[in-house]
């Protein structure tokens, strides 16, 4: 969705990564087997483990005793543990309650909370790559299950465009997506953040007023069509967007921070 180093404007560029990730994948079998796995550094459980261990450690007594006391209860440990941002250690309990699980939404879980983790552990190279590579392999079974899960091939799409030597490969998994159904948002959102980070601006603003388009609710689309003219060198069409954003937020913090980036481009 990353979406996450999306900085092009030091006052918005936290919003805007806040904001993507809220938004938190070939439909024939033998295709999305032979997909290939990010290329990176060599796998390593260990490094992954070390983590996890750490964290818990690390973590406050009382949050440990909740997840122990949780442990016949996975999936309302992993809500808790995502609810207090431990999001490494939800991927290790999806994947320790579910790592012989055959059916495509228990699988799901695995995947979704390994690429959660992979924005958390950017930090650290080994345990993203980790993370990233558990994600694909996750998100590829589901499909070989599900081959039509939008939602999967989206977040699998954006994997590989993240993490792969091939990003199209991924961009072209989330052109599928929007192909199949022209409406799904989170993949236009995806290809919209990715076309800024390739500094395609144009095909950025088309993809948010697509979005628009879809559904002129979506206030947030004016604030990164704002920011994307704003990179442009395009004063007039950046406050524009910036303005509309403003008449349509009930987000009094956010239109404050949005008034002081108005004054800087003026």
């Amino acid at each position: 969705m990353k979406l996450n180093k999306l900085q092009l404007g030091i006052l918005i560029g936290t919003l805007l990564l806040i904001v993507v990730l809220v938004f938190m994948p070939r439909t024939q079998q033998q295709q999305t087997a032979t997909r290939d796995i990010p290329k990176a550094k060599q796998l390593d459980d260990k490094c992954f483990e070390t983590m996890v261990d750490s964290l818990y450690k690390a973590m406050p007594n009382q949050l440990n005793t909740q997840l122990k006391a949780l442990k016949q209860y996975p999936d309302s440990a992993i809500r808790l543990a995502t609810s207090k941002n431990q999001n490494v250690i939800a991927a290790s309990i999806a994947q320790q309650a579910y790592a012989n699980s055959t059916d495509a939404a228990s699988i799901k879980k695995i995947a979704g909370r390994y690429y959660n983790a992979t924005k958390f552990s950017a930090n650290n190279n080994c345990v993203s790559t980790y993370c990233y590579t558990k994600a694909v392999e996750a998100f590829n079974k589901v499909l070989i299950l599900t081959p039509n899960d939008l939602e999967v091939k989206t977040l699998l799409g954006s994997c590989y465009v993240e993490t792969s030597d091939n990003p199209m490969q991924g961009i072209t998994l989330l052109r599928e997506v929007v192909t199949t159904d022209s409406t799904y948002i989170d993949a236009h959102l995806r290809l919209a953040m990715f076309a800024v980070q390739s500094k395609q601006y144009d095909k950025a603003v088309a993809r948010f007023e697509k979005i628009l388009k879809i559904n002129p609710k979506y206030t947030e689309a004016y604030l990164y069509i704002g920011e994307v003219y704003a990179s442009m060198g395009n004063k007039s069409m950046a406050i524009k967007n910036l303005q509309t954003f403003k008449e349509k937020s009930n987000d009094a913090l956010v239109i404050n921070e949005v008034d002081k980036y108005i004054r800087q481009l003026k």
